[in-house]
């Protein structure tokens, strides 16, 4: 499966934050994943938090504290996810 995400929302704190909002597709369809990622607004865009979310089942993957590893295999994992999320009514 390939994953790919689009930006949904962009807050930009000048030189105190900047947030960005992610939505995550597979394969070209939408997941209920997404993907959030603050940075501390300086020049370098450090990042100080970076974090997938699962909206089916509530699981959160923190890149930040695993690096890379292991994500691909949450994103396969919660992918399957995509049955069973309820829409608010």
């Amino acid at each position: 499966m390939k994953f790919t995400e689009s930006l949904t929302m962009h807050l930009n704190g000048g030189p105190e934050f900047s947030t960005l909002h992610y939505r995550v597709h597979g394969d070209g369809e939408e997941l209920p994943i997404t993907h959030h990622r603050r940075t501390d607004g300086s020049p370098k865009y450090l990042i100080t938090d970076d974090m997938f979310h699962c909206e089916a089942c509530g699981a959160d993957f923190d890149r930040l504290a695993a690096g890379r590893v292991g994500l691909r295999d949450w994103l396969v994992e919660h992918a399957a996810c995509a049955g069973t999320v309820q829409v608010a009514q």
